[in-house]
């Protein structure tokens, strides 16, 4: 008797100790992002208990496309995503040590970017971060920074892209690279390039490929720009790594003063550790601004945080 009590014991010590390596395994990789945790039914809930509730950051400064307010109310509001730790801050006295406090950091109207602020974002991605970038944000450069970028690219021959920097003095020489981390290249905003004094339609959104991001999203949506706002044209690059989910088709090819621009074009792509960096060429605040875009919005969330 006390045998068989002993050994159903050591069973049970055993099962315990199997249950509680696999919720740890489960843990890390859908924390790593390998795992959505959607997949299986109520692990969510589990996930968010032992690792606490998803926390999201709307990273914002002072110029650029994008409204860091529209956007939290939009994400807060009930009617549409409904979640309530969504924050935002200023760009402005961020560090590594405050995104990583949170799970998922979303950054709009962030035009002007030094060197220092680019390289916080790419170690907060290379630390596991989730992280949606949007229209123009980082292409504006300092104009303390400029002199030894405009020489790299005159050097190298290559076409200038603010998603390229460079930090140079006598010692050293360093290159920051956010435009490979996205796979894209920044071109323009649309609205430089074509006249945008009115609402109107740009293209069509075209879906490439099945994605969470765009769960029950129709196959073709008009593309509309708002009066005042706008959207960046961004290309390829070359050996692009990134995964292309929706592009923009503007029914032919568009011959602009800087260069010829392709009839489609990228509009929403993953890339990086675990496709865990997301790019939407359009702010997500125009999304349901001008074009009331409730699920493709809606997916974002869902999608960003890998549920």
């Amino acid at each position: 008797m006390g045998m068989d009590f002993a050994k159903k014991y050591d069973l049970s010590i055993k099962l315990i100790g199997i249950i509680i390596l696999a919720l740890i395994f489960l843990i890390v990789i859908t924390w790593t992002g390998y795992l959505k945790c959607g997949t299986i039914p109520y692990w969510c809930d589990v996930y968010d208990v032992a690792m606490g509730p998803p926390k999201v950051l709307i990273v914002y400064g002072d110029t650029g496309l994008g409204d860091a307010e529209q956007l939290k109310e939009f994400l807060s509001s009930p009617k549409y995503v409904g979640k309530s730790n969504i924050y935002a801050r200023h760009i402005d006295g961020l560090s590594i040590g405050t995104l990583s406090e949170y799970t998922l950091v979303i950054v709009t109207s962030a035009k002007l970017m030094s060197y220092s602020q680019i390289e916080m974002f790419i170690e907060y991605i290379n630390k596991g971060g989730r992280l949606v970038w949007t229209g123009d944000a980082g292409t504006e450069i300092p104009i303390d920074e400029k002199a030894p970028i405009n020489n790299f690219f005159k050097d190298s021959n290559s076409d200038f892209n603010p998603w390229i920097r460079i930090k140079e003095d006598n010692q050293s020489f360093e290159k920051l690279d956010l435009s490979k981390l996205l796979g894209l290249s920044y071109f323009a905003n649309y609205c430089e390039l074509k006249k945008c004094s009115t609402y109107g339609q740009v293209g069509i959104l075209e879906k490439e490929t099945k994605h969470i991001l765009v769960d029950g999203v129709s196959e073709r949506l008009d593309l509309r720009i708002g009066e005042k706002h706008d959207l960046a044209i961004v290309k390829q690059n070359y050996n692009g790594t990134n995964n292309q989910i929706l592009t923009l088709n503007f029914g032919s090819t568009l011959n602009t003063d800087q260069g010829q621009i392709n009839k489609k074009v990228p509009f929403l792509t993953t890339s990086g550790p675990a496709q865990k960096v997301i790019y939407y060429s359009m702010p997500l605040e125009y999304l349901m601004m001008d074009n009331n875009f409730i699920t493709l919005f809606a997916d974002m969330y869902s999608g960003a945080l890998g549920r």
